[in-house]
């Protein structure tokens, strides 16, 4: 494991903890740790690697993620499982200048299905990511929306 400390900001993690989850204190610190994972179930989890912020307390030991390293956690797993993470698909609606309403309109995704993709609540399966891939071609989007 790599436990270099990190001087990182919130400015570069984005919305990062400024206060321990467990008791409150503010005496955290951030470290940037190589950290395997299990995904999946049963006998057999596959392990996953990503650097990932750890959130440690001084105060009280708790050593946690915040809302940026589960994100980073779910990215990896999307390149695990070979398809789109959440900021592409929101990028790949966004190049066609599409609010996720219009969006599904047009793929027939659900919308309540769109904005969990996009949130890392849920991962789409192989055969919406390859819909998803081939609207990365625009001719592809075009002939979806003259459908309608």
């Amino acid at each position: 494991m790599n436990n270099q400390e990190d001087t990182c900001t919130q400015a570069s993690l984005g919305q990062l903890d400024t206060s321990c989850q467990q008791c409150g204190s503010n005496n955290i610190i951030f470290e940037w740790v190589d950290h395997t994972f299990a995904y999946g179930s049963g006998k057999n989890p596959t392990p996953i690697e990503a650097t990932v912020p750890v959130i440690t307390c001084k105060e009280c030991k708790t050593e946690y993620l915040d809302r940026e390293g589960e994100r980073i956690k779910h990215d990896a797993v999307c390149k695990h499982l070979g398809v789109l993470n959440p900021s592409e698909i929101k990028n790949l609606r966004n190049s066609f200048g599409y609010n996720q309403e219009r969006f599904a309109e047009i793929t027939k995704f659900g919308v309540a299905t769109l904005r969990e993709w996009e949130r890392g609540a849920s991962i789409q399966s192989p055969a919406s990511d390859n819909l998803l891939r081939l609207l990365c071609i625009q001719g592809n989007m075009n002939f979806l929306k003259d459908r309608l």
